[in-house]
């Protein structure tokens, strides 16, 4: 599978083998970060406005969707053990998102 972002604010899961579209999911804002969420089926996409979306690509269905910074996610990562996705903003600030 291969994950891409567009300006138009869409994130598009694809097949690769088959080269066809899976997915799309659309976001508030332009999708700046997108993190494979390691050991499970989801993806994490992060926007220029702080909005977070957890993607399922089996289901397909946003898990989560909403705005949970008040400024641009700036970057990711998940620690599998503690199962939390650990968000930053540019201005330092972390947010801890408990994943279930």
């Amino acid at each position: 599978m291969l994950v891409s972002a567009s300006d138009n604010n869409k994130v598009k899961l694809w097949d690769v083998a088959s080269q066809s579209r899976i997915n799309t999911w659309k976001t508030d804002d332009w999708p700046n970060m997108i993190k494979w969420i390691r050991g499970t089926p989801w993806i994490a996409i992060g926007t220029d406005s702080g909005e977070l979306i957890i993607a399922s690509t089996e289901t397909k269905e946003a898990i989560f969707k909403g705005r949970v910074m008040e400024d641009r996610i700036l970057d990711m990562d998940y620690l599998p053990t503690e199962r939390l996705l650990l968000l930053c903003d540019k201005e330092g600030n972390i947010f801890a998102f408990k994943i279930q």
